[in-house]
């Protein structure tokens, strides 16, 4: 395998550069950013503009090493807030202008340091398939309804992509290399979960106030519930790294059960069945049969599918209008939920028909990535539609397997598909291969954490949401790290 560490900083450029100058020059450089930035801004009353200086240093140390900015990025992550910038534009700060720093660093790390990168990692399979995907994601872009909007789409996928998949390829070698970047996760999600049970706590555990609770870090509780079973499998391996009464080994013990009660009292019954599948993925990964498992799963749902289409049988299971409501207490939800009269889940039925007949008017492109909201109210079932079907959150079909393939086509749903397969097939064989106990538990809980996230997609659409749909890249690349291929 190609050797990944950083070269000499006396042969780095930037060290070079810096010897070239003298470091007389370039002190005197940064006094002038400095002041002459201090002075615009003052003059164009544009504080903004003392950021330059800052700017330029951190391009400098960007270049030079950007493992920095990777475990700030991690770290980062679980604290990130969702900030609106205009009616119909949001970011997630300060993660994605990280992603795009390190997006840029990875491109420019290919390029000038070609004898570093481990390439046999980019003629992985789930890279190769991982490839496909995005290329057939920028086909049906250029063949969207709306381009701009899959062209935002699409920037935005990129950078998730390069800052999450293609710089941990990079950074991490071995399994051990994954303690560094496990504890710049854990430790501000341990953070959200205690800051959202305490608040929660204030409150009775209380159904309704269940949002409320874990602002301002997540936008609902089906997101928190999501990412913290995302974790759940890696705080439980952390535990295996350090030796009894260790205090890190004290605090994982602790987390071990504290996250699994988190994602109980966030009340999100997708998040409770990924952990049920996640266990027992666990055991059939164990005994190498992890694909057969997922292939199963698969036809089943496939059966289901068609069961439900076949002579619009569908249709019989239209809810109640009247009937059909929001449920402050958990014990009617869950009741309504088994009678069909949840609101939330006949909400999803109402977008999952309208996707399935979008899906029929465009079978081969689809209408482009980031183009459901905008044109699937003309394809909705009226007897299906519920008092929140105005949608004035603007979400969107609640499905990320529907959604691929409504929004890229035929095509795009299986590259999609033959992706995760890809990575479970892989994962399981990284597990069965692994020669130290490290690389074994390490493959165990990537595979067992994928698995969360697969169920999770069934009910949400989280591929393209910042802490699930970033950490779901950083999950495959693990596997790729982890299932080397022949330099």
């Amino acid at each position: 395998m190609a050797n990944t560490t950083l070269s000499n900083p006396a042969n780095d450029w930037l060290a070079l550069t810096v010897q070239r100058w003298g470091e007389k020059r370039v002190l005197q450089t940064g006094a002038a950013l400095i002041s002459g930035s201090t002075v615009a801004s003052l003059l164009l009353v544009q504080p903004a503009i003392m950021a330059l200086p800052l700017a330029v240093i951190g391009l400098a140390l960007w270049f030079y090493d950007y493992r920095p900015f990777a475990y700030l990025l991690w770290l980062a992550t679980p604290l990130s807030l969702e900030v609106a910038v205009g009616d119909a534009l949001s970011t997630d700060l300060p993660t994605e202008p990280l992603m795009l720093v390190l997006s840029g660093a990875f491109l420019l790390w290919i390029v000038l340091r070609r004898g570093q990168v481990p390439w046999a990692r980019f003629r992985h399979p789930v890279t190769t398939v991982l490839g496909l995907h995005l290329g057939w994601l920028l086909i049906s872009t250029l063949f969207s309804v709306d381009h701009l909007v899959s062209f935002k789409w699409m920037a935005a996928k990129l950078w998730y992509v390069l800052a999450f998949f293609g710089i941990t390829i990079l950074m991490v070698r071995r399994a051990r290399d994954f303690r560094a970047l496990f504890w710049c996760l854990f430790v501000p999600s341990l953070f959200t979960v205690i800051w959202t049970l305490s608040r929660h706590a204030s409150r009775n555990f209380s159904f309704a106030d269940v949002n409320v609770s874990m602002e301002p870090f997540f936008r609902n509780h089906v997101n928190y519930a999501v990412f913290v079973a995302l974790v759940t499998p890696f705080v439980w391996l952390a535990v295996s790294w350090y030796p009894r009464w260790s205090w890190p080994r004290m605090l994982l013990l602790l987390s071990r059960w504290l996250f699994p009660l988190a994602v109980y009292f966030s009340y999100t019954r997708s998040a409770w069945i990924s952990l049920v599948v996640g266990l027992v993925a666990y055991f059939l990964l164990r005994r190498n049969s992890l694909r057969e498992g997922a292939v199963v799963g698969l036809l089943v749902l496939l059966g289901t599918c068609g069961w439900l289409l076949h002579n619009n049988r569908y249709l019989d299971f239209a809810p109640d209008f009247s009937k059909t409501i929001y449920h402050e207490d958990f014990a009617d939800h869950m009741a309504a939920t088994a009678s069909l009269e949840d609101v939330s889940s006949a909400e999803r039925i109402y977008r999952w028909v309208a996707g399935w007949y979008m899906f029929l008017d465009k079978p081969v492109t689809g209408f482009g990535p980031g183009n459901f909201y905008p044109n699937y109210q003309n394809y909705t079932v009226s007897s299906f539609y519920t008092y929140i079907s105005r949608n004035e959150e603007r979400s969107t079909v609640h499905n990320y397997y529907l959604l691929t393939l409504l929004e890229t086509g035929l095509t795009g749903c299986v590259l999609f598909f033959a992706l995760i397969y890809t990575a479970i097939f892989r994962v399981q064989r990284a597990f069965n291969r692994a020669l130290d106990k490290e690389t074994r538990g390490l493959a165990l809980a990537t595979g067992v954490s994928l698995i969360t996230v697969l169920v999770n997609l069934f009910f949400s659409d989280m591929v393209e949401a910042d802490k699930i749909g970033t950490l779901f890249f950083a999950l495959l690349a693990l596997i790729v790290v982890l299932d080397p291929q022949p330099t």
